[in-house]
């Protein structure tokens, strides 16, 4: 323990003892080692055991918050974190994840097993950091780029169009990827899918809420959906989340609308 908090074994008899407090920079060095947020270590919700298995030599322990109803792999949303490196920097990376209590060793493993409130807490944390809701879209769409060479790249890169891309994935979305939501096209043509997302109940039922996620994490999975597109070719796709449970409806209904991205060609 004196090693964490870097002082010598007497001042850290003293600490034990009562006798003296820590300062603010041994606090630091503490949290710095255990890859925690030190604002964590004074707040009642501090999450002691993940604190032993850290102590314990544990690093890629999970917090308690992210164990149950664990249907989500931690791939989605290693993407989001692939993301905010991409764009803002490895500290901003870190500074995430340090704030969630978590750290890279807990996220090494993208088939690792996960609740979904890790992807929503990334998504209310960028919020709570200011930043917009088209960084939290461009957050979700940022997929197709990190899963590029990957398993989902090799399920669908062979879609010589966007409907054929949503035809295929939709169905699979709620059981190859995930096991949060269950997904159906309600509407799908040449240009546009509408497709509805229905919260399982086993998940409710494990993280003993009556719903899940917030509407920043709806921003982001809106912005996952408009990535497939992608897969088919050079494409824009804009999207619109037409009901949402955080705005009183029992199901989210996101409209997708895609178009051929124009190549400039220059006359010499």
């Amino acid at each position: 323990m004196a090693d964490h908090l870097h002082v010598t074994g007497k001042d850290w008899e003293k600490i034990s003892e009562g006798s003296k407090e820590p300062s603010l920079v041994e606090l630091s060095a503490f949290a710095e080692s255990l890859e925690l947020d030190m604002e964590r270590l004074f707040e009642q919700s501090l999450d002691l055991n993940l604190l032993c298995r850290r102590l314990n030599d544990g690093k890629d322990s999970l917090p308690e918050r992210y164990i149950p109803g664990a249907f989500s792999r931690v791939r989605t949303s290693r993407t989001l974190l692939d993301f905010i490196e991409f764009y803002f920097g490895w500290r901003m990376r870190q500074k995430v994840l340090n704030h969630l209590n978590m750290n890279e060793a807990a996220i090494a493993n993208p088939e690792r097993f996960i609740n979904v409130q890790f992807f929503m807490d990334i998504c209310k944390t960028m919020k709570g950091f200011g930043y917009s809701d088209d960084i939290l879209r461009r957050m979700g769409e940022f997929s197709i780029y990190s899963n590029r060479g990957g398993v989902v790249d090799r399920m669908f890169s062979d879609c010589p169009t966007p409907r054929e891309v949503y035809e295929k994935v939709v169905p699979v979305l709620g059981t190859c990827f995930e096991k949060n939501h269950r997904y159906r096209i309600l509407n799908l043509g040449e240009n546009h899918c509408t497709m509805e997302a229905l919260v399982q109940e086993e998940l409710l039922d494990a993280l003993k809420v009556s719903k899940i996620g917030s509407l920043e994490g709806c921003l982001t999975r809106g912005g996952v959906g408009a990535s497939f597109a992608l897969y088919a070719g050079p494409y824009q796709t804009s999207v619109k989340e037409l009901e949402c449970i955080h705005a009183g409806s029992h199901r989210c209904v996101f409209r997708l609308e895609w178009a051929p991205i124009k190549q400039l060609s220059y006359v010499q």
